[in-house]
């Protein structure tokens, strides 16, 4: 089997003058994240969205989680898909270093990156706040798994998307996710180390797209902080193209979710895109 044939993907949009468009998932994300972004980047430009082996609707293989793995992948399902046009890669959060390292590894297939609210290279998580995040995520698995999807659907799915909350729930409480999502989290460091190695400066123009609002979870210090390191990687990106864009009323969570956030960043992309060299 090749490393890409059980990749869940989702295309929509049509080939024009603007370079195709490939969207990568933030940690533990899915496909579904976009489906704002997706829908408004899709009535002007060809896009492709994926879910990451192991996460969404995508199984795990034994190649595991790491950047060689996750560009390889990717590689493959471009090739079987037949896009040979270099492509704007849009990553979010962990997406954005999966999207530095294909852009890295695959130099002629970028056209540019459009990175949002990405994990930068030098940020450090702490341990504490890992082991919190990891126990709170097993104890909403195994709230899904125990609880009627009937009655989870009543009491949170009524405002949003029935289907997609159907799904949710499914990838959530399904019986691997733990071990699944502990493996995409422990390869995170190392992740970033083989970004910093490879891709540290980027080579293609770049879209920095931040979220102006803190996580409640982060202190202003930690904040100021990731946008700082941010900044520098448009610093050290090609001229005159790379820019960044703040979204003063958006948080990292709200970036992709919330309707009005979602606007301004397909906005942004897709201006971003039709500054970029005509293939």
């Amino acid at each position: 089997m090749s490393l890409d044939a059980s990749l869940f993907h989702r295309l929509s949009g049509q080939p024009g003058e603007l370079p195709d468009i490939v969207l990568e998932s933030g940690g533990l994300g899915s496909s579904d994240d976009w489906r704002h972004v997706e829908a408004l980047l899709a009535a002007h430009a060809r896009v492709l969205v994926y879910d990451r082996a192991g996460m969404g609707d995508s199984p795990a293989d034994d190649a595991g989680f790491g950047a060689a793995a996750v560009t390889a992948r990717l590689a493959a399902l471009l090739d079987r898909l037949q896009w040979d046009r270099p492509v704007l890669m849009v990553g979010y959060s962990l997406g954005g270093l999966y999207a530095r390292h294909f852009a890295a590894c695959h130099p002629q297939r970028i056209a540019g990156l459009a990175l949002l609210d990405t994990t930068p290279v030098a940020h450090v998580f702490p341990a504490a706040a890992m082991r919190r995040a990891q126990r709170v995520i097993g104890l909403l698995h195994w709230f899904v798994r125990l609880m009627p999807s009937g009655l989870l659907q009543r009491l949170f799915g009524g405002k949003g998307d029935p289907a997609r909350f159907r799904r949710q729930l499914q990838q959530l409480g399904a019986p691997d996710y733990l071990p699944r999502m502990r493996a995409e989290l422990g390869a995170m460091t190392g992740v970033q180390a083989d970004v910093g190695r490879i891709a540290a400066q980027p080579q293609h123009p770049v879209l920095a797209i931040l979220a102006g609002t803190r996580p409640k979870q982060m202190t202003d210090a930690e904040f100021a902080h990731m946008q700082t390191l941010h900044r520098e990687l448009e610093a050290v990106s090609p001229a005159p193209l790379s820019q960044s864009v703040r979204i003063d009323a958006a948080n990292h969570g709200t970036l992709l979710s919330d309707p009005v956030n979602a606007t301004q960043v397909a906005e942004s992309i897709l201006a971003f895109a039709r500054r970029l060299p005509r293939t």
